[in-house]
């Protein structure tokens, strides 16, 4: 493919990029000081310079020789996920070829798939000259270039772009620098698809996500340019918002960061408008803005330690409950001076019989670890062998990072974990139990382990696999329920029902669960056994009300009596 050159190629060439920072600071104005100045990145910067210095030693060395310096294959490919600086980066890397002499005009050109790839035999190839045409002398940046290549289409005029690109790589290598981006695993695709555009990329720059430091920074540079600032409360609240967006494949860094800002704003000038007295209306953004309800959060660990507080029973779980609270509260005005040291951890073990609350516990914790930013989303996952294990090797640990990945920023409930121990050489458990102790150390501070069962099975598993226990911060037992504990649970089960209990249907109630109580095994049914009675008073309930003759009543419809309890 050859470019007729009788057209001025930069005609349609795009403008140059206005300068990253203000241009009425001290701040010189070359590229590579501007790259330098960009929150991240070191890998990309270190190869960038190299780049540079090898062109300039190339130049000192040739006049040295009195020799005539060879073209450079500067194609590169950039491989990320969105929002890692690529776009910015290829734009200034066309003002920093051009300051070093492998450019003539180092603009950019920006296209992809759907720009270069037409909707009939031949304007496809026409597409591709134009856009050649424009970027001669500077560069041709392909977004998303991956899209290019379709693996169950020879046909596809995708191809027809990228062996047209092979070619226009070598004969144009001295006045065009191409740049194709996207997805690292989809990139390497299309890259090994075709050998010739393999050899004709020497340079491969990974951009990495940004941490949560660098996007604060980005964060706070963006609300400069618009003349705001951020709270230290603000910030807070945007890096939990960020970790929370983290955990979404979909997740597009700086641009997330721009789009919450954005938000942000919006919430301010709402704010802003119903409160005109606002010392803060025109500069900076606070914590409230960063949030739909800025009375959500205390509310919200109100109404958790609320519905904790209602259980019945569990008067040790719940004081261990709100020490867990006092501790997270602690690191959160230790961190306020600096203090914080490593993410806490808040793995657990939960032991003692079915139906003594420990499920619910759970999720409860989830939301407390949300309100209080220990976990970005606290939704509850649970899991048992059947989940984690499988029965073939090497599947086991990948089914368990499954599960683990879907549990990310909340809490992975693994009932009956006792059953993980295996029942041999040859049993998969281990290689579950394995997994599951790598990603409980690998993600703190996103994802927190709670590992339920009986009490007896559960001081087993730790005894074999003390790299567990070692990872569980806090053990925590609930024990049976009393009697009168039961009938409260049966009581308050009714009361949501619309339901009431007669004196003589509690006794009764009472009679039964002092029965099963004294001969209760380690099958006892705790709370689910108040359950199985209340069911069955309403089953017989409603036997008893279709004998009946007369009116009905709202006093008829609602009373339990003890005709309605079963003897057992």
């Amino acid at each position: 493919m050859t470019i007729d050159n009788n057209e001025d190629p930069f005609d349609h060439a795009l403008p140059d990029l206005p300068p990253l920072v203000d241009e009425e600071s001290n701040f010189p104005g070359t590229g590579l000081l501007m790259l330098e100045q960009l929150p991240g990145l070191e890998t990309v910067k270190k190869q960038i310079r190299e780049i540079v210095q090898f062109a300039a030693f190339e130049k000192k060395r040739a006049g040295m020789l009195g020799t005539t310096v060879k073209p450079l294959t500067l194609h590169m490919s950039f491989l990320g996920n969105p929002g890692t600086g690529k776009t910015m980066v290829a734009r200034l890397l066309g003002r920093i070829y051009k300051e070093a002499g492998l450019l003539a005009k180092g603009h950019v050109v920006e296209v992809d798939r759907q720009t270069l790839v037409g909707a009939y035999m031949g304007h496809t190839e026409a597409n591709l000259v134009k856009y050649v045409k424009r970027a001669l002398g500077g560069i041709l940046f392909i977004d998303e270039a991956y899209a290019l290549y379709k693996k169950d289409s020879s046909k596809d005029f995708g191809m027809n772009v990228i062996h047209g690109l092979v070619k226009i790589m070598e004969d144009y290598r001295d006045q065009l620098v191409v740049i194709a981006a996207g997805y690292r695993k989809e990139m390497a695709e299309l890259i090994d698809s075709n050998p010739g555009l393999r050899e004709r990329i020497p340079f491969h720059v990974d951009f990495p996500d940004y941490s949560g430091e660098e996007l604060l920074q980005i964060a706070e540079y963006m609300a400069l340019q618009d003349q705001y600032k951020l709270s230290d409360d603000a910030k807070e609240a945007l890096l939990r918002l960020v970790q929370r967006e983290k955990l979404d494949e979909t997740f597009g860094n700086a641009r997330t960061v721009r789009n919450l800002l954005d938000k942000a704003k919006i919430r301010h000038a709402a704010r802003a408008t119903e409160d005109p007295r606002m010392e803060s209306a025109f500069t900076t953004l606070e914590a409230a803005d960063f949030s739909d309800d800025p009375h959500a959060v205390d509310q919200d660990l109100d109404d958790a330690l609320g519905e904790l507080e209602q259980l019945v029973g569990l008067e040790q779980v719940k004081r261990l409950v709100k020490q867990i609270v006092d501790v997270l509260n602690l690191e959160k005005n230790r961190a306020q001076f600096g203090l914080n040291d490593e993410p806490v951890t808040f793995h657990m073990a939960f032991t003692g019989n079915p139906g003594t609350g420990k499920t619910t516990v759970a999720r409860i914790l989830g939301r407390i670890f949300k309100v209080m930013g220990l976990l970005p989303r606290g939704h509850f996952v649970e899991a048992s062998r059947k989940d984690l294990v499988s029965g073939y090797v090497g599947q086991t640990a990948l089914k368990t990072a499954e599960k683990v990945k879907e549990a990310l920023g909340g809490v992975l409930f693994i009932d009956e974990a006792y059953a993980l121990n295996g029942r041999g050489r040859e049993d998969f458990g281990k290689e579950a139990i394995a997994t599951l102790i790598k990603e409980m150390e690998d993600r703190k501070g996103l994802l927190t382990v709670i590992l339920a069962g009986y009490t007896k099975e559960m001081e087993g598993l730790f005894q074999l696999n003390p790299g567990l226990r070692s990872r569980v911060r806090f053990f925590i037992h609930f024990p049976d329920y009393t009697p009168g504990e039961l009938v409260e649970i049966v009581r308050q089960k009714a009361a949501a029902s619309r339901y009431r209990l007669s004196e003589a249907a509690e006794e009764k109630i009472w009679n039964r669960f002092l029965q099963e109580w004294f001969k209760a095994g380690s099958d006892f049914g705790n709370g689910r056994l108040a359950e199985k009675v209340f069911e069955q008073a309403k089953l017989r309930m409603s036997e008893r009300i279709a004998r009946l003759e007369g009116e009905l009543s709202e006093e008829r419809l609602s009373l339990i009596t003890e005709e309605d309890i079963a003897a057992e």
